[in-house]
């Protein structure tokens, strides 16, 4: 797994070593080298150098905080190509779990996704199964501990499943901690409504009005939205055709 990873990447600075030059000078200007990205590129997630390189952000917002991050919450965890095997009822334990056990190693962490995935050997880590588009299935993680200080949401990507996320464990962040949203510019086409606005949307206008506007939520929702939220940042995705950059593709929400 790991080679073909390399090889990829030699295909892209063969084929277009111009843009994989921006995109170093990018990386290096923004971010320098750091754990996170180490251990991403290690398990093979999409999170790393091969992928949007999210950590960057993660490392950047985390750095300081890592010997007191107590809980973590990813929703969301069928990223390994190797995993997706229509055939396989039970996945293997999830690769990005393991690279957050690798940079936050006393955290309790909890995974959450709609496929069933083996228990992983780690005591303080548990996967939670469940629909993130169902507020019954999402109780399941606040019943198993009731206050994160990160929650990581990289399931469906689709914005009705986003924003029911949001708005149910926003209010299940600690003061200080942090909410994140990935690939906020691709969602899939068959899960949108027309009468949901995109999440990035509604984020950007929470941002500069102070308004939370999505049909999904309720009003206690919408409530502890518009007034525990400290700030709001965007970051872009550097993954792409040609490494291109990908604006606004990850969204870090900051609770006062």
């Amino acid at each position: 797994m790991k080679t073909n990873k390399t090889l990829q990447l030699i295909q892209k600075i063969l084929t277009s070593p111009r843009a994989f030059g921006r995109y170093l000078v990018h990386c290096l200007k923004q971010y320098r080298y750091n754990d996170l990205l180490q251990f991403a590129n290690e398990e093979a997630t999409d999170k790393g150098v091969l992928g949007h390189y999210y950590v960057r952000v993660y490392d950047f917002f985390m750095r300081s905080r890592r010997d007191s991050i107590e809980y973590l919450c990813e929703v969301g965890l069928l990223r390994h190509v190797a995993q997706r095997s229509s055939s396989q009822k039970v996945h293997p334990e999830a690769p990005s779990l393991r690279m957050w056990r690798k940079y936050l190693p006393t955290t309790h962490l909890v995974g959450f996704d709609i496929k069933e995935f083996e228990q992983p050997h780690d005591k303080n880590c548990t996967i939670i199964q469940g629909d993130q588009s169902s507020r019954e299935d999402l109780q399941k993680i606040v019943d198993h501990h009731s206050g994160y200080d990160v929650i990581i949401d990289d399931a469906r990507h689709a914005s009705p499943h986003q924003q029911v996320t949001l708005s149910f464990l926003f209010p299940h962040v600690r003061s200080g901690g942090i909410y994140f949203i990935e690939d906020l510019n691709t969602q899939p086409a068959k899960f949108e409504r027309d009468d949901v606005p995109k999440t990035l949307e509604l984020l950007k206008k929470l941002k500069t009005t102070g308004v939370w506007s999505s049909p999904l939520s309720t009003p206690e929702e919408k409530k502890a939205l518009e007034s525990e939220v400290k700030e709001i940042h965007f970051f872009e995705s550097l993954k792409g055709p040609n490494l291109i950059v990908d604006a606004d593709a990850l969204a870090a929400i900051v609770k006062k």
